[in-house]
């Protein structure tokens, strides 16, 4: 088979029916997406699929639940070759621990859109570890913020 053809396999990790409908949407015309069924285990499907990439979203909730599967995908036997995490709204942990400490391949955080989706799973598979956050709003706490962070 022509290498050209193959679709990079894409498993997406969402218990948010309203999102995970976006993103699965958007990305299904260029690749193989898979989503996660409800209670299934991300990891042990992550595992038997061999995905190019796992796409986690994180929540406030889930946050630290997200991060260990980031971790033990990428540090397992037979790592998965990619690992990203999308979050809508604000940021719930910070874009170097996500990266760096959790060994996430890109974090993408805000307002979540189709072509924001697309080209940031294109950046991820290309290698570019995209960490796409919003700024702080302006204000006083966003500027100081801002200016914390070197901004």
């Amino acid at each position: 088979m022509d290498a050209s053809l193959i679709r990079p396999r894409i498993l997406v990790a969402d218990d948010s029916p309203r999102l995970r409908l976006l993103v699965v949407a958007a990305l299904s015309g260029r690749f193989d997406v898979f989503p996660l069924p409800p209670g299934e285990d991300p990891l042990r499907a992550a595992r038997s699929r061999r995905p190019e990439l796992v796409l986690f979203a994180m929540d406030r909730k889930n946050a630290d639940e997200v991060l260990r599967a980031c971790r033990t995908l990428r540090t397992d036997v037979r790592p998965i070759d990619r690992v990203a995490v999308y979050a809508a709204g604000r940021p719930p942990r910070p874009a170097d621990v996500v990266t760096e400490a959790w060994r996430a391949d890109g974090y993408l955080t805000g307002d979540i859109d189709a072509d924001g989706v697309r080209s940031f799973v294109d950046a991820v598979l290309r290698g570019e570890r995209p960490v796409r956050v919003p700024r702080a709003r302006a204000g006083g706490l966003g500027r100081m913020v801002d200016r914390l962070r070197g901004r």
